[in-house]
């Protein structure tokens, strides 16, 4: 039988990159809580919270959001091809990291999971 720690947790702290560890620690006990508020928050208490009350007119900032998502992203993707050396004909990549991409990937991995936070909250509040 499987022990459900050595899943939750002993699988990830002995199969984790170490340099890359402190971006989400602990296995994904983290992204799982993350995950279940937020459905939490859409299926139950954000019903109830907006029962009585109009909905928000929010269509002028979704645009303006789309136009900086649609940059930003194109911004993460550009970064990541140059750093990762991908061309259209083939992907060179390396496992030994330089400087920048140690600082990089960071970077990029909490502006991936900003622009998908606030995708979120646009599901929210639409």
């Amino acid at each position: 039988m499987v022990d459900i720690n050595y899943v939750m947790n002993g699988f990830w702290d002995e199969h984790a990159n170490p340099e890359f560890n402190h971006i989400l620690p602990g296995g994904p006990s983290q992204l799982l809580t993350i995950i279940g508020l937020y459905l939490l928050f859409v299926l139950k208490v954000g019903p109830q919270w907006m029962r009585h009350r109009k909905p928000f007119e929010i269509k002028p900032i979704i645009k303006y959001y789309n136009l900086i998502n649609v940059v930003l992203n194109l911004v993460m993707f550009v970064l990541m091809a140059y750093h990762t050396n991908m061309t259209l004909k083939c992907w060179d990549c390396s496992y030994e990291f330089s400087e920048t991409e140690r600082g990089l990937v960071p970077l990029c991995f909490y502006a991936f999971i900003g622009l998908k936070v606030s995708l979120n909250l646009i599901r929210v509040f639409k």
